[in-house]
């Protein structure tokens, strides 16, 4: 993913939409991108969402997807449970909250 930085012009067009085709890409593989996701959950790096974009990292964007596998039932409950960090990475707070 492309990191926080100074873009501007078509450099600031192509970056947000190359992150969102990455997100895209991880969501479609599903379980194949499962430990990807896993190894960069804790991942802080700021991901570039465009001069007025809501800040995201990376950690938050993968404990996102895996949420999503959970509850796609693509990972078995007692697995997902103890997979995913119970904390959001950006909000640091307990999910449900």
């Amino acid at each position: 993913m492309l990191r926080e930085t100074s873009y501007g012009g078509a450099d600031s067009t192509f970056a947000i939409r190359g992150n969102e085709l990455i997100i895209e890409e991880l969501k479609s593989r599903r379980e194949a991108a499962r430990e990807y996701l896993l190894e960069h959950a804790d991942d802080r790096q700021i991901i570039y969402t465009g001069p007025c974009g809501q800040p995201m990292d990376i950690g938050s964007v993968c404990v996102m997807l895996l949420r999503e596998l959970r509850e796609s039932q693509r990972i078995p409950s007692q697995q997902a449970v103890t997979d995913i960090p119970a904390q959001d990475p950006v909000t640091q707070q307990n999910e449900g909250e």
